[in-house]
């Protein structure tokens, strides 16, 4: 006998208050987490020196990647004869081809083993005058380029930033706890928060006085069009340091840097001038702590390496960071993978070091002083090219070369544009 139709909504309502509330848990970690497959890459060479508005050969220079307009900024560094360079260049990387940022008044002075970034702030793409056919500019808001650094024959407090649209230097002298003049630190730009992120370095009088200070350096707010006030912001760039209680990486100069997401950066090898480092260490700006990554591997970048190329970029699951060449002047490649979840949390426990094997007929002279890259050819983002650019080897000889590797993997995918 069925019940009667105010007994079946009874029973009903019932049921509904003993359904458990469905909870989302967080994702977790596999408990046997798989080692990620080792990278392949199909190597070639191609010079550029031949290429109109080519920069020279050079090493230590500095450069700031434009992923969203597809160019790649080149500044400073030092080449034949003790030439000391103060030029700033754009490479549009699928097109293979140079741009020289002419300033339309001051210079910068010359700067070697330091560092630049790109602070962005247009809503546009970078455009090309057609009628000049000359420099690209954003456009709309303001990009501009800050240097800072090491001077040909002195270390520098200033910074140096250089508007992209309006083609002009500026000298910028930041207030407040400024850190010690140092060269081969870290220059990262959070833009999430509009701020510098300075880790590192050592003096120019003793390679052997690095530091394992880190600092931030706050950019200046804007002014408020309607109500005519400033955001509660520095109202200059203003320096402070950044006291940790937990362990830190210890004191070097002339190591890798670079985001692998939004708040977190990584840091790797480098020098104190008596000791060489292989470890390799996150800092998480949210949270102000540092963290050492200790792989599940036992193999790694032995002796350690400095003034090396890295890159950072997103395969499967993983974030690898890259890093070829360098000094002690090592020939071999290798990559540390580390886990990312798909809520962006680094899980440092997963990670591994592989070494890579890299395919071709051309010999490449081991360098130092070189910078690596991420670029995407073709159609699809999932084939993207890695491409180390200049550097000096081991007779202390300046190339022009670019390094094409290509890796064979289908899954790869660039950090930043894809992720």
């Amino acid at each position: 006998k069925m019940p009667k139709k105010k007994d079946r909504k009874k029973s009903t309502k019932k049921s509904k208050k003993v359904e458990e509330p469905v909870v989302t848990e967080p994702e977790e970690i596999e408990e046997v987490a798989v080692e990620p497959p080792q990278i392949q890459m199909e190597m070639k060479v191609t010079k550029l020196f031949k290429t109109k508005n080519c920069p020279s050969k050079r090493a230590a220079h500095s450069y700031a990647m434009d992923s969203n307009n597809g160019l790649l900024y080149v500044f400073g560094g030092h080449g034949e004869k003790g030439k000391r360079f103060n030029e700033l260049y754009a490479l549009k990387y699928n097109k293979r081809s140079w741009t020289k940022m002419t300033p339309a008044t001051n210079t910068a002075p010359p700067l070697l083993c330091h560092d630049i970034i790109l602070r962005d702030t247009s809503s546009g793409p970078v455009v090309v005058d057609k009628k000049k056919k000359k420099d690209a500019k954003p456009a709309s808001g303001k990009s501009s380029i800050i240097a800072y650094g090491h001077h040909a024959s002195s270390l520098v407090k200033n910074m140096y930033e250089f508007d992209l649209k309006d083609k002009k230097w500026s000298k910028i002298t930041p207030s407040g706890d400024a850190p010690a003049a140092t060269h081969g630190h870290s220059f990262l730009y959070h833009r999430g928060t509009d701020t510098i992120y300075k880790f590192g370095g050592s003096s120019y009088n003793s390679i052997t006085e690095a530091t394992d200070n880190l600092y931030t350096c706050l950019v200046p707010g804007k002014k408020d069009k309607k109500k005519k006030k400033k955001k509660k912001k520095a109202s200059k760039y203003y320096w402070e340091l950044v006291e940790t209680t937990t362990a830190k990486p210890s004191p070097r100069y002339a190591f890798f840097s670079d985001w692998i997401s939004d708040n977190v950066f990584l840091i790797h090898g480098g020098t104190n001038g008596k000791e060489n480092f292989d470890d390799a260490w996150i800092y998480d700006v949210t949270t102000n702590v540092w963290t050492l990554i200790e792989p599940r591997t036992t193999k790694n970048p032995s002796n350690g390496r400095f003034h090396h190329g890295g890159v950072v970029f997103q395969r499967g699951p993983y974030i690898q960071y890259l890093c070829y060449l360098g000094s002690p002047y090592p020939s071999q490649c290798w990559c540390l993978s580390i886990r990312k979840m798909k809520d962006g949390r680094i899980i440092h426990e997963d990670s591994y070091w592989s070494s890579v094997d890299i395919e071709g007929d051309e010999e490449i002279s081991r360098r130092w002083g070189h910078s690596m890259h991420v670029m995407s050819e073709g159609s699809s983002k999932k084939y993207p090219t890695l491409f180390s650019l200049f550097g000096s080897d081991i007779d202390e000889k300046y190339t022009s070369d670019m390094i094409i590797l290509h890796d064979k993997a289908t899954n790869i995918q660039i950090y930043g544009e894809d992720d």
